[in-house]
């Protein structure tokens, strides 16, 4: 992004970041996780893959050409997604890693765990576009100025409605609809 590492540093000297535990057990159906993208600057996945274990089963990644391809875990690795922050701050050109939890396939039993790791920032830490990622050349920001406080209460407004009166695009997970 080419800009001032330190600055960046700074709007998460406070963060109020967040780290998951998730366990799912193979044969229980059911949709687990609808598509979305992080409301985070990027998230860290680790998979169990030890034997027996599910490793990284059922999560899937929706490619560029609009596919859904599911996620390999490999052992002593992470998987890293880039969050809403990042497209948000970059002006769109990184964009934040669309993925889903679908029903796991697998032997009937086995359990897919993962520790998922949120990158956020201060509360009060802007998710403007960084002036090295608009004007010029590089175009008008396209997102507007926000605190984190008032753009995560935005993006997380739709949930608190009745899914017949839901505005679809104030839900996280329609992000790069």
């Amino acid at each position: 992004l080419k800009c001032d590492e330190a600055k960046l540093l700074q709007l998460a000297d406070k963060h109020v970041s967040a780290m998951n535990l998730f366990s799912f057990t193979m044969g229980q159906g059911g949709e687990v996780l609808p598509a979305h993208a992080d409301v985070s600057v990027f998230t860290v996945i680790s998979h169990d893959t030890s034997p027996g274990a599910a490793g990284s089963a059922s999560l899937q990644m929706l490619t560029p050409d609009g596919l859904w391809e599911e996620v390999h875990g490999a052992p002593g690795c992470f998987l890293v997604n880039l969050g809403q922050i990042m497209q948000r701050w970059s002006n769109g050109r990184l964009r934040a890693t669309v993925h889903r939890v679908v029903p796991p396939d697998g032997e009937e039993g086995a359990k897919r765990q993962s520790i998922t790791f949120f990158q956020l920032l201060n509360y009060d830490a802007s998710v403007s576009v960084l002036p090295e990622c608009c004007g010029g050349s590089l175009g008008e920001a396209k997102y507007e100025p926000q605190t984190v406080a008032d753009w995560t209460a935005n993006r997380l407004s739709g949930f608190y409605q009745p899914p017949e009166k839901r505005d679809i695009n104030k839900c996280w997970f329609n992000y790069n609809a």
